[in-house]
């Protein structure tokens, strides 16, 4: 038997969260057939690969100079570029591997005619493959329509006993009646999700709230929590390389989210029987309903009367939380979407 063939996962981030828990999986799962790497600029996600003892290549800054070095040292057979930077910058290093461009979320700037959506369909010529997390990625691509024949929609990863064993193995299990997990930047709309906490505080004043994610917004949150007077309320708890346990001793999720791929945090939620409140936006609409929480798009207060409700009639909230597991149950996917992931590596190398 042969050598293993080798993939180079290359992302522009450098802490961890849904698509970078994402990567991780596929390369866990893929141990046995073939060699991975994981290259990114240097950050918190080191410390997350040295836990699982994956090959990481650190680079100070993503470019196409790096990525070059990096093809150079690994040799790899395939490339698996996240996102649309790293699938670009990897495009422009002018390499004949074969390349695939894995999108985990959605863009606004995608929706219209811009140097930007130029220069990336043009790189969308050169991709072997185009994998996304939901249908609206493509759909909102304003030159989505000319590659759907090399796109291939794969969802993302469900692995429920892992997050159940996470959540059970966690040292961290802080209860607390609404949780916001996600980094702190724009996408995931952290200032809106303040403006519905101080309407809630304003109806339950002793309502407690987890928030859980680092990001470049963190200051300026900070701030606006003193702003709202909401210091006694939230409780900030940054990077967490295993939330689950604070997401499992909480009551509801509130994700606000401007733009999401899938939402992976709010299928984690439920399957750990809490109902998600949120925006609807991406692929969360594929699996949110009123059955198992809300999609409130940006009405404040349709958020605001739904968060009360689940807090103060326990007995809508057990509803919701059952229906939670099921709606889970429906997603789980680990298998067919490894299975998925391996089909695309063969079709790029044979």
């Amino acid at each position: 038997m042969g050598e293993k063939k080798r993939i180079l996962h290359i992302l522009n981030s450098n802490s961890y969260s849904g698509a970078e828990n994402v990567v991780i999986t596929i390369i866990e799962n893929m141990k046995d057939t073939y060699d991975c790497a994981y290259l990114s600029p240097r950050g918190p996600i080191s410390k997350v690969l040295a836990e699982k003892d994956i090959p990481y290549i650190a680079v100070e800054k993503l470019s196409v100079r790096t990525i070059r070095q990096a093809i150079a040292d690994f040799q790899p057979d395939l490339i698996h570029a996240h996102d649309f930077r790293a699938g670009m910058l990897s495009c422009l290093t002018g390499t004949h591997i074969s390349l695939i461009n894995h999108l985990h979320n959605n863009s606004p700037w995608l929706k219209h005619f811009s140097p930007w959506t130029i220069a990336y369909a043009f790189c969308c010529r050169k991709f072997d493959r185009i994998l996304t997390v939901s249908a609206s990625v493509m759909d909102e691509f304003i030159f989505g329509k000319y590659f759907r024949n090399k796109t291939k929609i794969v969802g993302n990863p469900v692995d429920l006993k892992k997050i159940q064993l996470l959540a059970d193995e966690s040292t961290l299990k802080d209860g607390s009646d609404i949780i916001f997990l996600g980094r702190l930047t724009p996408p995931k709309n952290p200032y809106f999700f303040l403006k519905v906490m101080n309407r809630v505080v304003k109806k339950i004043p002793d309502v407690q709230i987890a928030v859980v994610g680092d990001g470049e917004l963190r200051s300026q949150f900070e701030s606006q929590i003193k702003e709202y007077h909401l210091e006694h309320n939230v409780k900030m708890y940054g990077f967490q390389s295993n939330p689950y346990g604070l997401v499992q001793n909480s009551k509801v999720m509130c994700m606000p989210s401007l733009w999401e791929g899938f939402g992976l945090a709010a299928v984690e939620a439920l399957c750990l029987g809490i109902p998600v409140v949120c925006s609807g936006a991406g692929g969360l609409s594929d699996f949110i309903d009123e059955q198992c929480g809300m999609i409130c798009g940006e009405d404040l207060e349709k958020y605001v009367d739904e968060i009360i409700k689940l807090l103060s009639d326990e007995s809508y909230r057990r509803q919701k939380s059952k229906v939670s597991k099921i709606q889970a149950e429906h997603i789980a996917n680990i298998r067919p979407y490894i299975e998925s992931i391996l089909e695309q590596y063969n079709y790029c190398l044979k």
